[in-house]
């Protein structure tokens, strides 16, 4: 009979316990899948940090004017040079409406003669060479410093632009005079012509205002220091950049590169560019002309290279507002910009725009803090699904220590999922961009100087910050999940030596802060031995140094004193026992 009650009972007990442990399962699952959905849905919020979602970058350009608008007013001012490039670049980029352009430009040059070999109109060079402006179309308008070249047209603009009363452009002018140049002859030898060239439509520019004001300023001191003291090497780099962009392009042209110049590095960045990213320079030169941002759009594609051309390209086909998007932001855009198929006009006709795409680029702050409370409660719910699976909630722990621990795992789960979300932050560095060079001829030899200044600065940017944090969050989690197995230890109704040796079997639980620490060390390496993360050894060895510190911290701080109480009760015990035995 007692057999039976006992065997009952034991029924009861193991029922009750599963019940209970299939409540826990079913909370557990029902709160992990809500984390999970929060998760998602901070997920689909298309916002980054260090790079530009395609989506949005679409989504700026629609109902902006494009392309089409910028050749009719590039015709309406008479400057069909500016009109053709971005016709042209309107074809590279796959616009529909691209070959229609061109025909509309090609009409107004039939029409308009005269500034088929300009490309717009100019007082200084009409006035001083109207015998250019008569030849039939189609001769000699491959670039403006070809209409200067001939030693009539030289002559005669340099009369015209010497009674000029611009004291910059008398200065340009007198270093005619210098005799100390590397690359080109003195204009005073048989072979100057293309120097002398070069000085007028410099002081061209300067005269009808066509040179950025800051780019102004710094030609007049090379000329001036020239003159003065015979050193004439960064005028002269001048000289060859602007020799170069003269044989390419028309007055017009050149005008529209150069009237926004704020230095003339940017000159030098487009002469370079033309170099080394030909393909990509329809779509430079027609950024260039409709942003009016010439040092936005060199510093972009010298940062990012070919993905920057890319870029660049599919920000025109979407139209203003999304390249004034891509040079205010100058980020790399986080997805393959592929253009659209000829028969469709963008991709915004294509797809709908999902309305976080919308939300994203109308409340850029909104979206931030959607983003991240979406990752932080869904990693509150996962932590909270976590603590039913493993039954810590049984455990009676204080409120602090609860709410420390749920808001440790919420952001290590939050930081998880920015880092893993964002191209560009950590799990990749950014596209490799282009190094300024320039050729400088010394006493008949050629050497190379790099126009990129190098610096001794500690390598910690974003991702290093980003890697840090995480590490450094990951081993807290960890340092928390011993504490709590300490405290389940000491809440066992069990005796005193049974916990020292429950202690003891958890060794390698109080030991793995290490072995994290080793991990995190060994697969930031490997990734970037495999090229798939920056190569940064300082954020790879302090997973390993926040390992080692956690471990030395639960193990003296922690586990020793544990033990040490332990033993102490053991023998408060043994001495009563003793003592009642006599």
């Amino acid at each position: 009979m007692l057999d039976t009650v006992q065997q009952t009972t034991m029924d009861s007990f193991l029922k009750h316990r599963s019940a209970a442990h299939i409540s826990d399962w079913t909370l557990a699952s029902l709160v992990a899948a809500g984390g999970a959905l929060l998760v998602a849905f901070g997920w689909l919020i298309p916002l980054q940090f260090k790079s530009l979602p395609v989506s949005v970058l679409a989504e700026a350009g629609r109902g902006t004017p494009g392309m089409a608008e910028k050749v009719i007013e590039q015709l309406d001012a008479g400057r069909p040079g500016v009109a053709l490039l971005v016709a042209q670049a309107a074809v590279a980029v796959k616009k529909p409406s691209g070959p229609a352009m061109v025909d509309r430009v090609d009409r107004y040059l039939e029409a308009n003669p005269d500034l088929a070999v300009w490309g717009a109109a100019n007082p200084y060079l009409t006035g001083a060479l109207p015998e250019v402006a008569a030849k039939p179309r189609g001769e000699g308008q491959s670039g403006i410093i070809r209409q200067i070249l001939p030693g009539r047209s030289r002559a005669a603009l340099k009369e015209f632009l010497s009674t000029s009363r611009n004291a910059t452009t008398q200065a340009i002018l007198a270093t005619a005079e210098v005799s100390s140049w590397k690359q080109f002859l003195p204009v005073f030898s048989a072979g100057g012509a293309p120097l002398e060239a070069t000085i007028l439509l410099a002081a061209t520019l300067v005269q009808s205002n066509e040179l950025g004001g800051g780019a102004t300023r710094e030609l007049r001191a090379l000329a001036e220091e020239a003159k003065s003291t015979g050193n004439a090497g960064q005028l002269e780099l001048f000289y060859l950049d602007l020799l170069s962009l003269g044989r390419r392009y028309n007055w017009g042209q050149l005008a529209a590169m150069t009237s926004e110049a704020p230095a003339l590095d940017t000159i030098a960045k487009l002469r370079h560019l033309h170099q080394v990213a030909p393909d990509g320079f329809p779509a430079i030169n027609a950024a260039v002309a409709m942003s009016g941002m010439p040092d936005a759009v060199t510093d972009y594609v010298m940062g990012f290279g070919p993905m920057g051309s890319e870029a660049l390209g599919f920000a025109l086909h979407h139209g203003m507002g999304s390249l004034n998007m891509l040079l205010r932001r100058q980020v790399p855009p986080d997805g393959e910009v592929t253009l659209p198929p000829p028969d469709a006009d963008s991709i915004l006709d294509r797809v709908a725009i999902d309305p976080l795409v919308r939300f994203a680029l109308h409340n850029p702050i909104g979206s931030i803090v959607a983003k991240f409370a979406a990752y932080l409660l869904g990693g509150l719910f996962l932590f909270m699904a976590a603590e039913r699976v493993t039954a810590l909630h049984r455990l009676e722990l204080s409120t602090f220590f609860t709410v420390l621990a749920r808001c440790i795992g919420a952001g290590v789960v939050c930081l998880f999922f920015l880092v893993i979300n964002e191209p560009y932050l950590a799990f990749g560095s950014n596209p490799s961009g282009y190094e300024l060079r320039l050729v400088v001829p010394v006493l008949g030899t050629t050497s190379v100087e790099s126009m990129n200044e190098s610096t001794n600065a500690l390598p910690v940017d974003v991702a290093t910050m980003v890697s840090i944090t995480f590490f450094f969050m990951l081993q807290v989690l960890v340092y928390l999940i011993c504490l709590l197995k300490l405290k389940e230890i000491e809440r066992q109704a069990v005796p005193e030596v049974l916990k020292l040796k429950m202690a003891e079997n958890e060794d390698n639980l109080f030991d793995s802060g290490l072995y994290v620490g080793i991990a995190g060390t060994s697969a930031a390496l490997v990734l970037q031995v495999l090229g798939v993360i920056q190569a940064n050894l300082l954020a790879a060895y302090s997973s390993n140094l926040f390992g080692i510190l956690c471990v030395a911290v639960v193990k003296i701080r922690h586990v020793r004193p544990f033990k040490h109480r332990i033993l102490l009760r053991i023998a408060e015990a043994g001495g009563v026992d003793d003592n009642r035995a006599g």
